[in-house]
């Protein structure tokens, strides 16, 4: 009896491992040396990133929040009461505790949208947070989604006392910002 309780709790944990390992999501292996790019460095914040020239960007810093927010040219100003349109955002939160980022997400959700995907109704079915590293270094990173009235993607990590958190919103998979988001994200670089 002993022992078909241990098989059956090993073949649980291969099957979950195997769901996590075949069904995360995943950053898409885009090259970005054919695309027209702007360059945002910012040294106090220890990170820089390309993106296309038809976007501009706004930073605001609210305090102690510091934002980075990406927009297509082409948009008009979000409605007031909305999600807005869909927009590349970076935040940039103090994590003066050096709280692991996975405990730091799910104690503010107000910042990153993020609750485990079995209890949250915003999940977006069939999807799992997934780990990653981000900006060609080995800075350990989450990548997740959220639904609500756009969709959304967010890959957050800790850095220099930080927690940042990349956030692309689309309305939905074959939005243009979609693709813009995941070449932004594989552009990230750390120094």
């Amino acid at each position: 009896m002993k022992r078909a309780a241990w098989i059956g709790l090993i073949i649980i944990i291969v099957a979950g491992a195997a769901f996590f390992i075949f069904r995360r999501p995943s950053i898409p292996n885009i090259s970005t040396s054919s695309m027209d790019k702007l360059i945002y460095s910012n040294s106090k914040y220890g990170f820089s990133f390309s993106y296309p020239p038809d976007y501009t960007i706004t930073e605001r810093t609210d305090s102690p929040e510091h934002s980075i927010i990406l927009s297509r040219k082409d948009d008009p100003p979000a409605p007031v009461a909305s999600e807005g349109y869909p927009t590349i955002t970076v935040q940039i939160i103090p994590n003066p505790t050096s709280t692991a980022l996975l405990e730091w997400l799910a104690e503010n959700p107000n910042y990153s949208n993020y609750s485990l995907p079995s209890v949250s109704p915003y999940a977006l079915p069939g999807t799992v947070a997934a780990t990653t590293t981000v900006g060609g270094t080995t800075t350990p990173a989450l990548l997740y989604y959220w639904s609500g009235e756009v969709e959304g993607e967010n890959i957050a990590f800790a850095l220099y006392g930080n927690i940042i958190i990349f956030s692309g919103t689309y309305n939905n998979q074959s939005d243009p910002i979609k693709k813009d988001f995941d070449l932004l994200i594989k552009s990230i670089t750390i120094p």
